[in-house]
């Protein structure tokens, strides 16, 4: 019996022993496949991570690019409204949203943006709402102000706003810009009414005067000059363009002249040298000459015009004949 228990007490060791050899060696086996598996999830997920991030980022730039193309469409769109008839365009003034479409082949304002889905675009999945408000400005010493100052009438500010949620979070991105009413009002003086309300009645000595035209009375002759009252352009403003009908025989001249002042006082000083073509500073005179000409005439910035001509001819029964003048001048504020 012992030599048996001695036998049976040495089996349970060494079964013992080699049991225990066999479970650390499955057990390490277990971790080292574990472990492996872990780094490979992390591998995996960093590059998950970078390719979808990459398309992530790629999306959402598109997103972003094709959010600022529509709303610079939208201020497209305002200023094609603006080109077309400023009235129209100011319509939408104080700050009220507007859409816009293209039903009739151009740009024209539509009904509120809750209403008017033309101004929502799909890209992908997301949906885009742009909205447009036409703001008031002002202005002092002539610069645009915050706050204070002066309603300039003639500048509003527009802005073009783009909505959408790119899945995450709701966007938004804006564009804004000064529009001015660049189409001037015109000032377009028919002859006969001109000529006939000067001193003495009934037009200026040495002049003829018909309904439609103004010409020398006698020939040859000159020079006879030829001022024209005070022109109120309503506010301050800036002569662009001056343009006119006549022909002027070669033997003949037909010079024209314009000058500005702030206020109609007459005052000595208030009114600028008279102007040719570009400058103001030696009385210079322009030459007309054919029909349908026009000169670039730059003179001070002012609310009341003056314009002069001077008639002159050589030979008998060749005269200056003057069909009609047109002033084209920007109001400022």
């Amino acid at each position: 019996m012992e030599g048996n228990g001695k036998s049976f007490n040495k089996k349970p060791y060494f079964t013992a022993l080699r049991l225990y050899s066999f479970t650390a060696s499955k057990g390490q086996t277990l971790m080292e496949l574990l472990l492996a598996l872990g780094i490979f999830a992390f591998i995996m997920t960093a590059v998950f991570a970078l390719v979808f991030g990459g398309l992530t980022t790629g999306l959402r730039s598109e997103e972003q690019d094709f959010a600022t193309m529509f709303a610079q469409e939208g201020l497209d769109a305002a200023r094609s409204i603006r080109d077309t008839d400023w009235g129209t365009f100011i319509s939408a003034a104080n700050g009220k949203i507007h859409g816009v479409n293209t039903d009739a082949n151009y740009w024209a304002w539509d009904s509120p943006i809750d209403s008017d889905a033309n101004d929502e675009s799909l890209y992908g999945a997301r949906k885009f709402i742009r909205e447009i408000t036409v703001e008031n400005v002002s202005r002092e010493n002539g610069d645009i102000v915050q706050t204070g100052g002066a309603d300039d009438r003639h500048t509003k500010k527009i802005t073009s706003r783009v909505k959408w949620n790119n899945g995450l979070a709701l966007q938004d991105i804006s564009l804004s810009e000064y529009l001015t009413d660049w189409m001037y009002p015109e000032f377009i003086h028919g002859i006969q009414a001109d000529f006939n309300n000067t001193d003495p009645p009934g037009g200026v000595v040495g002049l003829t005067i018909d309904p439609e035209t103004v010409y020398l009375t006698n020939t040859p002759s000159g020079p006879i000059t030829y001022t024209h009252s005070s022109i109120n352009a309503g506010s301050t403003s800036k002569v662009m363009k001056i343009s006119w009908k006549a022909n002027v025989p070669a033997s003949a001249a037909l010079t024209l002249q314009m000058r500005g002042a702030p206020d109609n006082s007459g005052a000595p000083g208030s009114w600028s040298n008279w102007c040719g073509p570009t400058i103001c500073d030696n009385n210079n005179s322009y030459p007309i000459t054919g029909d349908g000409n026009s000169a670039q005439i730059i003179i001070p910035n002012n609310q009341w015009f003056q314009y002069r001509l001077n008639f002159t001819s050589t030979v008998a029964n060749e005269t200056p004949i003057l069909d009609k003048i047109t002033i084209t001048a920007k109001n400022l504020y």
